[in-house]
């Protein structure tokens, strides 16, 4: 933390080469009692940091709320960027000595918060165990209902029934599915509970899917809304236009196909050789056909083997490898670096991506499956489309004029693509994403705005929601960036 001060390093050096008589060990214990009063001057400095940096943020937003009503206000603006900086100073101190501070807890106190810890987990696991259930009644509840019996007399059959206290049962009988018999089962009888078990890990991997799916569109496990975009597109990576989340049908597939891999390339492992010399004999695994009485789990493989044909067999396989293949080839998104700036706001960054889908649900989408007024809320002329909302729009206009003005440059494309191509002629790479990132918060506001006069009956001037949009991208901005780039 220390280091961060200006007078750090020169103090220390100037106490450090100093010529004192003596000793090794003398001149290095007399140089660090000359260093102990201004490390305490410095010191001072960081005295309650972690109450400077709320008192700093305290008088940061309380420039902010007066230059609201005082945009002008250069004093204002001054103090502000002052306030900043030193805000942004403070902030690393103090994680500088939080850090330090868990550093001397964890030294200090580690050995023996290990120790508790796990002492308290085995306490908890053996508590946590199910020794015996009762019912309503009191009475205790056994798992076992039957019992069977052999190779023992009908005198001592009757003991053991009337000291365990169950009724007697016959061969074969039913356990999860398969029966349980004395003779030896055959593959027909097993199918039952191996059925269940694949039904299971695929019904796991779509509900899970279900799960991320729901609460994206909803913010909820539970269905509640239809996707606005389907799930194929939404697992694409960035640059292919989706949104990069994992397809976990297909992730799974490539999993299994790696256990075909394995038995291709004669992997040194039990269960390959043992498929070798079982199945394959002199063929290969491309060639095996499924037959009758072959394992289970070869069959599964030799039917997921149809998904990758043509992949071809040279090489090290990896999961990846057969994801992106599932995948297939994905063609280049042309908006990804203007949706996915990194200067813009996520949830900006997640609109501009609906934009661009043509997934916004806007009057005209939805007149499709309900009748409605059309009409434009915001200017009250004109069919409410993606490409009148975000560029043709009154309303639209005036406040892109505004925040354009704050950010030097004067937007005049009337569609997503003439944006694409007005952004590409802007020079400076920080300049151009800075407009990215101002667009992509103008179109997030207009909607705004276009929602809450539609269910709250709330009109946003265009001065008001251009204020808010140049406190937001600027705020987000310097943070990013770690320096006062907009003012």
């Amino acid at each position: 933390m220390w280091e961060l001060d200006n007078d750090f390093k020169s103090t220390l050096q100037a106490v450090w080469n100093k010529d004192i008589s003596g000793r090794l060990m003398y001149q290095v214990i007399r140089k660090q009692k000359e260093l102990k009063y201004p490390l305490k001057q410095i010191n001072k400095k960081f005295h309650l940091i972690h109450q400077q940096c709320d008192l700093l943020r305290e008088e940061l937003f309380d420039i902010q709320s007066k230059l609201k009503g005082d945009t002008n206000n250069t004093s204002l603006l001054e103090r502000e960027k002052q306030c900043l900086q030193e805000l942004i100073f403070k902030n690393k101190a103090s994680h500088m000595m939080r850090v330090q501070q868990a550093k001397q807890n964890w030294i200090c106190e580690g050995d023996q918060g290990s120790k508790l810890f796990f002492a308290w987990t085995k306490k908890r696991t053996i508590l946590n165990q199910i020794t015996s259930i009762i019912n309503e009644r009191g009475e205790k509840v056994e798992g076992r209902s039957k019992i069977v019996l052999g190779g023992v007399t009908d005198q001592v059959a009757d003991g053991i029934l009337r000291e365990a206290k169950m009724e007697r049962g016959n061969l074969p009988f039913r356990y999860l599915g398969g029966p349980i018999t004395a003779s030896r089962i055959s593959e027909r009888e097993c199918e039952g509970l191996i059925n269940k078990l694949g039904d299971q890990a695929s019904l796991l991997c779509r509900e899970m899917q279900a799960i991320c799916r729901n609460f994206l569109w909803g913010s909820n496990a539970e269905y509640k809304r239809t996707p606005s975009v389907c799930w194929e597109e939404v697992c694409k990576p960035k640059m292919a236009g989706g949104l990069g989340f994992k397809n976990l049908v297909y992730w799974n597939q490539a999993c299994n196909q790696g256990l075909l891999w394995d038995i291709a390339s004669k992997k040194d492992i039990l269960w390959v050789k043992w498929i070798h010399n079982r199945y394959l004999k002199c063929d290969t695994i491309w060639n095996l056909q499924p037959k009758a009485g072959i394992c289970y789990y070869l069959r599964k493989i030799l039917n997921n083997r149809n998904l990758f044909a043509g992949m071809g067999c040279n090489g090290d396989y990896s999961s990846q490898k057969g994801y992106d293949w599932l995948m297939g080839d994905c063609s280049m998104f042309r908006a990804y670096q203007t949706v996915w700036n990194k200067l813009s706001i996520p949830k900006h960054q997640f609109f501009q991506w609906l934009c661009w889908k043509n997934r916004v649900p806007t009057k005209d989408r939805l007149n499709k499956y309900m009748e409605m007024d059309t009409t434009c809320v915001l200017c009250e002329s004109g069919i409410e489309d993606q490409q009148h909302l975000f560029y043709e729009c009154a309303y639209t206009k005036c406040v892109q004029s505004i925040v354009g003005k704050w950010l030097q440059h004067q937007w005049r494309a009337k569609t997503n693509e003439e944006m694409l191509e007005e952004v590409k002629m802007i020079k400076g790479r920080l300049q151009r994403q800075t407009v990215e990132a101002g667009f992509a918060a103008v179109c997030y506001a207009i909607w705004h705005a276009r929602n809450s006069k539609i269910k709250q009956n709330n009109i946003i001037p265009p001065d008001e929601c251009s204020v808010w949009i140049r406190d937001h991208v600027r705020v987000y901005i310097n943070a990013k960036l770690k320096k006062v780039w907009l003012s």
